[in-house]
């Protein structure tokens, strides 16, 4: 298994309740794909960089998470369907003690 980071962004006219409903619904997801959940932050509501769907804010949730590469198109086919979500990403966690530069970038700055 994988180490995945995934932020979402929420409608900002969603309650408090229904917040928590849906962050229940991706952790679910995730545990119900043999994953497992490593943090989740907690949801806040910020002003986005661009108009998404009218709106000019949103409410924001990460969650860090292993799980295996197949399930990551179902995570996000679930996010997809999902009416109350304005964006999501979810990106994988670079390996512990690997960089992340490629050769030829270590090369370029003499590393």
């Amino acid at each position: 298994m994988r180490e995945y980071e995934t932020i979402f962004i929420l409608d900002p006219n969603l309650g408090e309740n229904e917040v928590k409903e849906e962050v229940e619904k991706v952790r679910s997801v995730i545990t119900g794909l043999d994953g497992e959940i490593l943090d989740v932050e907690a949801s806040s509501k910020r002003k986005l960089a661009y108009e998404i769907q009218g709106k000019t804010e949103g409410i924001y949730t990460h969650i860090k998470f292993k799980s295996k590469p197949a399930s990551i198109g179902e995570i996000e086919r679930v996010y997809r369907l999902n009416e109350r979500v304005l964006r999501h990403i979810v990106v994988t966690c670079p390996e512990r003690g690997k960089g992340t530069d490629s050769p030829e970038e270590q090369e370029a700055v003499g590393q």
